[in-house]
């Protein structure tokens, strides 16, 4: 084998879409329980993330408490600053529909509702 065929081999190894798809089958594995090799090799990815765990104390039978601080505090913050400004990007769109419909624009009115987006 020459180096060519070697490279395009290794290229192919290391496609990331093929890496997208162990990384997907490792967390499922891990997740549902079915390969305790995956979940300890995530393990030291996630203690990586996390910095400290406090967990408080709380009164009665409730759930304690849990802050995490670290790498995975932001990550979780910016999912959900995600989540907030999808829900206001959603908003905006359905409002704009609206007022197009309210509009003079009503002949594109059924091409809008099919795909709301492709109008803006």
């Amino acid at each position: 084998m020459d180096f060519w065929e070697k490279l395009a081999k290794l290229k192919g190894q290391f496609n990331p879409a093929n890496i997208e798809i162990d990384i997907r089958k490792l967390l499922f594995w891990a997740r549902n329980n079915r390969n305790e090799q995956a979940t300890q090799r995530l393990m030291p990815i996630v203690r990586d993330l996390i910095q400290t765990a406090v967990i408080g104390q709380t009164p009665g039978h409730q759930p304690a408490s849990l802050q995490v601080h670290g790498s995975i505090a932001h990550i979780m913050a910016s999912m959900a600053a995600i989540d907030v400004l999808e829900q206001q990007f959603l908003a905006a769109a359905s409002t704009n529909l609206l007022a197009r419909i309210a509009s003079d624009d009503a002949p594109r009115i059924p091409q809008l509702i099919q795909c709301p987006l492709r109008g803006l």
